[in-house]
């Protein structure tokens, strides 16, 4: 009963996305019509992350991962392994650490308050006060005698302001 009810969702699926033109039928039943696995059809899978502009589909499925340069490029939509991903997300923390302390910050924002550091950035840790420097993807230790006088005077006050802050917080644990 499952399987029919999956099959006649693919079938949907691989018809709606000929008719917005996104393959021809003759592709589906030629190629892309094998391209299962142990989890279903991943390319019935992928055409919904391409009509639904989903950024990454992630998948196992050994046809489609060896077939990924060709599929992303003609579709648009990356594919990638969970393993792939993963290290990706594991590679973009250590670029968020504190080269003092080791705290991994969960969002980075500049003096600026932009997201997403960029080359020459400069961050404030506020879990030990420091700063450093976004330098090759990671974060570096940075001397604030380095920096222009502006700068220094931004960081001194952000960093009398984390102080402040600290105090009133570890005053209220007690």
């Amino acid at each position: 009963m499952k399987n029919k009810f999956l099959e006649k969702q693919y079938k949907e699926i691989v018809s709606r996305a000929v008719k917005l033109k996104i393959m021809k039928r003759k592709e589906w039943n030629d190629r892309f019509k094998t391209y299962r696995d142990e989890c279903g059809h991943s390319f019935v899978h992928y055409l919904e992350c391409i009509r639904n502009k989903i950024d990454v589909f992630l998948t196992t499925n050994p046809i489609m991962l060896r077939n990924r340069n060709e599929l992303q490029e003609r579709f648009g939509v990356r594919i990638a392994s969970p393993e792939e991903l993963h290290k990706e997300l594991h590679n973009n923390e250590n670029g968020k650490k504190c080269p003092y302390c080791d705290y991994v910050g969960t969002e980075h924002e500049n003096i600026d308050g932009k997201k997403n550091p960029i080359e020459g950035d400069i961050s404030f840790c506020i879990n030990c006060g420091e700063i450093s420097q976004f330098k090759n993807n990671k974060l570096i230790k940075t001397d604030l005698n380095s920096l222009d006088e502006s700068t220094k005077r931004e960081i001194n006050d952000i960093r009398v302001a984390w102080l402040r802050t600290k105090a009133i917080s570890n005053v209220k644990r007690g």
